[in-house]
Protein backbone atom coordinates (compact mmCIF):
# COMPACT_ATOMS: atom_id res chain seq x y z
CA UNK A 1 0.00 0.00 0.00
CA UNK A 2 1.67 3.15 -1.21
CA UNK A 3 0.74 6.72 -0.47
CA UNK A 4 1.66 9.09 -3.30
CA UNK A 5 3.08 12.49 -2.56
CA UNK A 6 1.79 13.64 -5.95
CA UNK A 7 -1.59 13.64 -7.70
CA UNK A 8 -0.63 11.40 -10.65
CA UNK A 9 -0.94 7.62 -10.67
CA UNK A 10 2.22 5.72 -9.76
CA UNK A 11 1.62 3.05 -12.41
CA UNK A 12 -0.56 1.98 -15.31
CA UNK A 13 -2.09 -1.47 -14.90
CA UNK A 14 -1.76 -1.96 -18.67
CA UNK A 15 2.02 -2.13 -18.15
CA UNK A 16 1.73 -5.08 -15.73
CA UNK A 17 3.50 -8.32 -16.67
CA UNK A 18 3.16 -11.70 -14.96
CA UNK A 19 6.58 -13.04 -13.94
CA UNK A 20 5.74 -16.29 -12.20
CA UNK A 21 4.84 -18.03 -8.95
CA UNK A 22 6.82 -19.36 -6.03
CA UNK A 23 5.98 -21.50 -3.04
CA UNK A 24 7.19 -20.15 0.29
CA UNK A 25 8.59 -22.06 3.24
CA UNK A 26 5.07 -22.27 4.73
CA UNK A 27 3.77 -23.70 1.41
CA UNK A 28 1.95 -20.46 0.60
CA UNK A 29 2.12 -19.14 -2.96
CA UNK A 30 3.14 -15.70 -4.17
CA UNK A 31 2.36 -14.31 -7.60
CA UNK A 32 4.99 -11.95 -8.99
CA UNK A 33 3.80 -9.09 -11.17
CA UNK A 34 6.14 -6.52 -12.71
CA UNK A 35 4.62 -3.04 -12.86
CA UNK A 36 7.02 -0.25 -13.79
CA UNK A 37 6.63 2.98 -11.82
CA UNK A 38 5.60 6.06 -13.77
CA UNK A 39 6.84 8.44 -11.07
CA UNK A 40 10.23 8.77 -9.37
CA UNK A 41 10.61 6.54 -6.31
CA UNK A 42 11.13 9.69 -4.23
CA UNK A 43 7.42 10.44 -4.62
CA UNK A 44 6.40 7.18 -2.94
CA UNK A 45 6.07 6.44 0.74
CA UNK A 46 4.31 3.83 2.83
CA UNK A 47 0.69 4.53 3.56
CA UNK A 48 0.58 5.80 7.17
CA UNK A 49 -2.37 3.44 7.83
CA UNK A 50 -0.23 0.41 6.93
CA UNK A 51 0.83 -1.37 10.11
CA UNK A 52 2.60 -4.32 8.44
CA UNK A 53 5.64 -2.53 6.99
CA UNK A 54 7.78 0.17 8.58
CA UNK A 55 10.09 1.19 5.74
CA UNK A 56 10.60 1.09 1.97
CA UNK A 57 14.04 0.16 0.65
CA UNK A 58 14.74 0.86 -3.00
CA UNK A 59 17.22 -1.53 -4.63
CA UNK A 60 19.23 -0.91 -7.78
CA UNK A 61 17.85 -3.21 -10.48
CA UNK A 62 21.07 -3.98 -12.32
CA UNK A 63 22.01 -7.67 -12.40
CA UNK A 64 25.18 -7.30 -10.31
CA UNK A 65 23.40 -5.46 -7.46
CA UNK A 66 20.51 -7.91 -7.36
CA UNK A 67 22.84 -10.92 -7.53
CA UNK A 68 24.80 -9.48 -4.60
CA UNK A 69 21.53 -8.99 -2.69
CA UNK A 70 20.62 -12.65 -3.29
CA UNK A 71 24.09 -13.89 -2.35
CA UNK A 72 24.14 -11.88 0.89
CA UNK A 73 20.51 -12.69 1.70
CA UNK A 74 19.47 -9.09 2.23
CA UNK A 75 20.64 -5.52 2.53
CA UNK A 76 21.13 -2.80 5.17
CA UNK A 77 20.87 -5.38 7.94
CA UNK A 78 17.49 -6.59 6.69
CA UNK A 79 17.18 -10.27 5.86
CA UNK A 80 15.40 -11.37 2.70
CA UNK A 81 12.67 -13.94 3.24
CA UNK A 82 11.73 -16.61 0.73
CA UNK A 83 9.09 -14.57 -1.13
CA UNK A 84 11.41 -11.58 -1.52
CA UNK A 85 14.15 -13.84 -2.85
CA UNK A 86 11.68 -15.49 -5.23
CA UNK A 87 10.54 -12.13 -6.57
CA UNK A 88 14.08 -10.99 -7.30
CA UNK A 89 14.91 -14.31 -8.95
CA UNK A 90 11.78 -14.01 -11.13
CA UNK A 91 12.74 -10.44 -12.10
CA UNK A 92 16.26 -11.52 -13.06
CA UNK A 93 14.90 -14.43 -15.13
CA UNK A 94 12.54 -12.12 -17.01
CA UNK A 95 14.55 -8.88 -17.09
CA UNK A 96 15.53 -9.00 -20.77
CA UNK A 97 11.91 -9.46 -21.87
CA UNK A 98 10.68 -6.70 -19.56
CA UNK A 99 13.13 -4.02 -20.66
CA UNK A 100 12.69 -4.32 -24.44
Amino acid sequence: AYDLLCPESAFDIQDARFLGLSRGSNTDLTTYIYIPLRVPHTKLRLNPENKEHSDLWFLPTDTDSLSKFLKEGGVKGGLAADHCIGGIEQYLLNKKKLLR
